[in-house]
């Protein structure tokens, strides 16, 4: 794959942000398939709780080995995401970051030098507005890119 410039209108570098959930699914596809049409690289992160908050959720739950799973997951779909890009040539890195989700993807872009975000819709819930969730409204409002919520 060349790394000529993109055209006029089409991004250069792509991000998208994953979790474990179905919508993060849904938004690594688009993302590989819009990084694919495109031409360009992809940069996949998955944003991990600090050490702090997964303590805490630790001992808030029944199950001692929640947190563990959910980053087992997480890290899970960036390897399946950074090899769906492969299967289809792309230029792929895939990361795990610590911090806020939206805060934390968005510093990830910022710092790669990305010019358009993806993420999926999130989970409805108390923290949502219609029905993106509070990471995807998060990333619309603060972002200097544009970006791409999936439903």
């Amino acid at each position: 794959m060349t790394d000529a410039p993109a055209p006029s209108g089409q991004p250069s570098r792509v991000v998208v942000g994953v979790d474990d959930s179905p919508a993060a699914l849904r938004a690594a596809r688009v993302a590989v398939a819009v990084a694919a049409t495109a031409h360009c690289p992809l940069l996949v992160v998955t944003v991990l709780s600090d050490g702090v908050l997964a303590r805490a959720l630790g001992r808030a739950t029944s199950e001692p080995l929640t947190e563990q799973r959910r980053v087992a997951a997480a890290g899970s779909m960036v390897r399946h995401t950074v090899q769906l890009a492969r299967d289809v040539g792309l230029d792929v890195e895939g990361r795990e970051v610590e911090g806020s989700p939206g805060e934390a993807l968005l510093t990830a872009a910022r710092r790669w030098g990305g010019d358009l975000v993806i993420l999926g819709r999130n989970q409805a819930g108390a923290h949502t507005y219609g029905r993106v969730g509070g990471v995807a409204l998060h990333v619309l409002e603060l972002s200097d890119v544009p970006v791409l919520v999936v439903p």
